[in-house]
């Protein structure tokens, strides 16, 4: 069933024979109803007016009515107008006295999109929710000889730079995605980035934003002999320099040569929960928003200790110039955040980012 009258002014001068109103005229029965209902606001000052809350429960979408348009212009944003016998619609929504009340299959109303003159069904509104899509490819730098001099990667290290930005290029699409090039401070990571920079002109891939970030940078060191003593530590215990920052005990505790694992995770947490904030609050854009950030492994381990199995002390740490990609995908009508995260062919869903310690949750 579909409601169509002619014009405001018909409602009031046919009112008399309208079997649903009765003998009362409907400038009576709508300020009845107004009175009686205070759901409905002011939503009843225009015949066929009721306010958007209450049409969403009975499964109606906006529209601007073309009857009395320049009363209603005010009103566009905050409230819905419907053709039709306000009697019957207060019923149908279950608001007012019982009238002649319709069945849910009549609540599928063809509505009239004011602005675009076309008509929109429901299903078709419901298909197309307002979503943002931010991925992120976090990208380990290649071996470097840490000499802060140039683009301070190794022959291997640069060959390990472009195998994976080759795979993460390939995998972009220009019309659909807007890309964000971010790196840490030091050397090293700058020159993987400026690699991926030339591989991107390359392809012909429009770089929106270049950028370094702080937070992003490696660990603080404040005595210039604490690096040796580490690389010193792990030659003696076979094993690798990540794995005596990251595990030793004697390199945990918090003290005034250099930036603990802990430190470091606490200052990548802003980063992580910067990225959380852009999607949920960036304005509607038809592109994914794609970062590629180049950091170090200090600043990329926990987060794959975070989400999938592997430790660094059975010698799976982040190597150079791996990957590890995150997708943010925020649905801003149901306002829920979507994260998944993949790593060594791994996929993981269901993350959630936890606000307050900054920290990347797999729900169970």
């Amino acid at each position: 069933m579909v409601y169509a009258l002619d014009s405001g002014s018909s409602v009031a001068r046919h009112a008399g024979s309208n079997p649903a109103l009765g003998n009362e005229s409907f400038r009576q029965r709508r300020t009845r109803l107004w009175r009686a209902n205070p759901l409905l606001g002011t939503g009843l000052k225009y015949a066929g007016v009721v306010k958007l809350p209450a049409c969403r429960q009975a499964g109606y979408t906006r529209t601007i009515s073309p009857l009395r348009q320049a009363q209603s212009r005010k009103m566009r944003g905050r409230h819905v107008n419907f053709y039709g016998d306000v009697a019957k619609l207060v019923d149908a929504l279950g608001l007012g006295p019982s009238a002649a009340r319709l069945e849910s299959s009549s609540l599928s109303v063809p509505i009239i999109n004011y602005f675009m003159k076309e008509k929109i069904s429901l299903e078709k509104h419901e298909q197309e929710p307002r979503r943002t899509e931010v991925v992120v490819d976090f990208i380990r730098h290649g071996k470097s000889a840490y000499s802060e001099q140039g683009r301070d990667l190794t022959p291997e290290g640069e060959k390990q730079v472009v195998a994976s930005a080759k795979e993460i290029i390939e995998k972009i699409n220009p019309a659909k995605e807007m890309v964000v090039l971010l790196s840490s401070p030091a050397a090293r990571a700058k020159g993987s980035a400026e690699i991926i920079t030339g591989l991107m002109e390359e392809k012909g891939i429009e770089i929106y934003k270049r950028g370094v970030v702080s937070s992003m940078r490696n660990f603080d060191q404040k005595d210039n002999k604490y690096l040796e003593e580490l690389w010193q530590d792990a030659e003696k215990a076979g094993v690798s320099a990540d794995f005596i920052y990251a595990k030793h005990p004697k390199y945990q505790d918090k003290n005034e040569k250099f930036e603990t694992q802990g430190e470091v995770r606490k200052r990548a947490g802003r980063v992580f929960n910067w990225i959380r904030y852009l999607a949920e609050h960036v304005k509607k854009t038809d592109k994914t928003i794609h970062i590629i950030g180049v950091s170090h492994f200090e600043f990329l381990n926990p987060i794959m200790e975070d989400l999938f199995d592997y430790k660094v002390e059975e010698g799976k740490g982040i190597s150079y110039g791996e990957d590890l990609k995150i997708r943010f995908d925020y649905n801003k009508d149901l306002k829920k955040l979507d994260i998944s995260a993949e790593f060594r062919g791994q996929k993981k869903e269901n993350i959630i980012f936890d606000k307050k310690t900054r920290r990347f949750i797999i729900e169970k």
